[in-house]
Parts: C-alpha cells; sequence; structure tokens
C-alpha cells in the first residue's frame, strides 16, 4: 500500500479530514520505505540533475542524529522525486549534502543502497565510465568507510624484523560476500618480502604480538586492477582486508 492510498484510507475513516500544513516541497512521484531509518544502516543519496549527492555521515553517533533531524519532516521515502528548496531541510541536512549555501529549488530524486546494491551502481558506473574507474573506485572505498571505516589496534611486545609471525586474514568483496576461502593463515618470518597485499602494509610495519587492523583496499594495492574470474572479481573492485596476529 503506498503512503497516499494510506492516507486516503485514513481519511475515509474518518468523520472529516483534518487539514495539516502542507509538506515544504513538491512530491511528483511516491517512493517506498523511509530515508530517515535508512540513514542509520544504508547509503543515502540525493540525485539532482543525473549529479549524485551522497549524505555524508561519519559514525553512528552522526547517523542518528541525522536521521532524527529528518524525521522532524514529512516522511521522505527512498524513490520520492520532489522539487524542493535546501533551505527548508533541517539545516544538519542540508551540511551532510553541501546545500547549506544553495537557494535554488531543485528537483530531487531520493536514493537508498544497501552494500550489495552500492556496489552493483558503482561496478555499472566502472563498466559505463572505463576513463574513469580509478577515480569511481576511489568514491566506492569511501563511501564504504563511512559505515564501515578502517581500524587498528597495536598491543604487546614490538616485533622485530626475523621474528616468526603468523597472520590470520580474513577478505570479504565490497558487495559483502566473503571470499573463498574466507579466511588463511600466513607464517612467515617479518621482513620476508611478498607475503601480505600492499594495503596491509603499513598495519605490518607497525605490527606487535596482540595487532588486529583491517582496511578497505583499491584493487591496485589487493590483486590488481584486471579481472580475476576465478575469484569472482570484476575489474576496479575494492576488498576489505583484517589482519590478525596469532
Amino acid at each position: 500500500m503506498t503512503r497516499l492510498q494510506h492516507a486516503l484510507i485514513l481519511c475515509l475513516g474518518l468523520a472529516g479530514c483534518v487539514k495539516t500544513a502542507p509538506p515544504p516541497w513538491h512530491l511528483m512521484a511516491l517512493g517506498e520505505g523511509s530515508v530517515a531509518e535508512s540513514i542509520e544502516h544504508e547509503w543515502v543519496m540525493a540525485e539532482v540533475q543525473g549529479e549524485r549527492n551522497w549524505l555524508q555521515a561519519k559514525g553512528a553517533h552522526e547517523r542518528t542524529k541525522l536521521s532524527r533531524d529528518l524525521q522532524s519532516l514529512p516522511d521522505i521515502a527512498c524513490g520520492d522525486v520532489m522539487r524542493i528548496s535546501p533551505l527548508d531541510l533541517p539545516l544538519s541536512i542540508a551540511h551532510a549534502f553541501g546545500w547549506e549555501d544553495r537557494k535554488d529549488s531543485i528537483v530531487v530524486t531520493w536514493h537508498c543502497f544497501d552494500q550489495g546494491a552500492l556496489a552493483a551502481l558503482h561496478r555499472q558506473s566502472i563498466e559505463d565510465h572505463p576513463n574513469q574507474a580509478t577515480a569511481l573506485e576511489r568514491e566506492w572505498i569511501r563511501l564504504l568507510q563511512l559505515h564501515h571505516p578502517n581500524s587498528e589496534r597495536h598491543e604487546g611486545e614490538r616485533l622485530k624484523m626475523g621474528d616468526k609471525i603468523t597472520l590470520v586474514l580474513t577478505t570479504v568483496r565490497a558487495d559483502a560476500m566473503p571470499m573463498e576461502p574466507e579466511t588463511v593463515k600466513l607464517t612467515f618470518h617479518l621482513g620476508d618480502s611478498d607475503q601480505v597485499v600492499d594495503a596491509l602494509q603499513p598495519g605490518l610495519n607497525m605490527v606487535r604480538s596482540h595487532s588486529t587492523w583491517s582496511v578497505w583496499a583499491t584493487s591496485a594495492s589487493a590483486f590488481g586492477q584486471e579481472a580475476h574470474p576465478e575469484l569472482g572479481l570484476p575489474a576496479h573492485t575494492p576488498l576489505w582486508f583484517s589482519a590478525t596476529v596469532e
């Protein structure tokens, strides 16, 4: 049932319809699902004349605040198309999209993406614009880091060159699907060459006896920019690596 149908049923079920203040926009097409709810666990994009404006929210606390601010307005659904002035949005929302100084009205299409849909969007963009593949892959990683930032913790005794080390490595694709095998163990001596992908090397340079770190890696700093069908990896696909000293 659409929001419009729901509103009509409520209205007909009452003795009379109560007038409410109109929303501060002109709704041109209806979507489904709440943008305010999606902010906390998905990626939200406002498309304006073909330009992608991604909601920039770093960390769960900031996402929760933006969600609450958006709930102060009539509900905006994923897929809604509307003409709106950014001045009618809460300042925090306008700022998150970079619209705080924009005074003209704009036609916005609201999109919500889970991690799989985000991957599909960027893979299609890379296929359509191969000359921009490197820049699009970096944008993809930047968006992934908004919900899943890189992390590292190094505790215990500092390991020295020549020390034997065992790393437990986990690899996950950018569409949230695990690699096969998902987890592997590598045992080598610190300082041996070509033991880990380039993206993991900075963490390895700081390694201690109780280290763990994770990082989003571009294809160039992982297995290469070309496609790897045997791994299920199209060209220019980011990967998430996690390393723990055993």
